[in-house]
């Protein structure tokens, strides 16, 4: 691609002009097969010890397989971004307030000061601009009084865990109660 090449001419150019400076460059290769290849170059002047230039040193690192997997994962969190929205469960994130230095996160202080980060469109509704309003308590709508209460005290036991606990075992009604695998 021409508009590639004038790029990497113009801060090679940028490199050979600055004394001692290095830059890296991504870039897309094409191989003689025709593929694409992805590639970090870092690229310095080459001097003598009384600055006289030589050229230029280029070392290339082949990231390919990198630049897929990133492809991937964001095709991957597209999909789960998609689940997540359409489910008729309830789906949330609770983001905690910063805690001072050397405190731990407590399920009270996330309940008190934290606040709803991310709820699905089947909970929140398609407006979520008072988002930001809600607090964690603010969920306690959607559970029984007892399946609330059971579920603060699954979180409290999950932060104070050494080891992560991942299911919290509460009841709620809706089209998906009863036992969760």
């Amino acid at each position: 691609d021409d508009a590639e090449a004038e790029t990497m001419a113009r801060r090679l150019a940028e490199v050979v002009t600055a004394p001692g400076e290095r830059t890296e460059l991504e870039l897309a290769m094409r191989t003689r097969a025709g593929g694409t290849r992805h590639v970090v170059w870092s690229v310095g002047p080459l001097r003598t010890a009384d600055g006289t230039d030589l050229g230029l040193l280029a070392i290339g690192q082949d990231i390919t397989r990198h630049k897929e997997l990133e492809r991937d994962l964001a095709a991957s969190e597209r999909r789960y971004r998609t689940l997540v929205e359409t489910t008729h469960d309830l789906y949330w994130v609770l983001e905690a307030a910063p805690a001072p230095a050397g405190e731990t996160l407590t399920a009270d202080a996330l309940f008190t000061h934290g606040r709803i980060g991310f709820l699905n469109r089947a909970f929140a509704g398609h407006d979520r601009t008072a988002l930001q309003e809600r607090r964690p308590d603010d969920l306690a709508a959607f559970f029984l009084p007892d399946s609330w209460r059971t579920f603060r005290e699954g979180c409290a036991q999950a932060l104070a865990a050494v080891a992560p606990v991942y299911q919290v075992g509460t009841e709620h009604p809706g089209p998906t109660s009863g036992a969760r695998p």
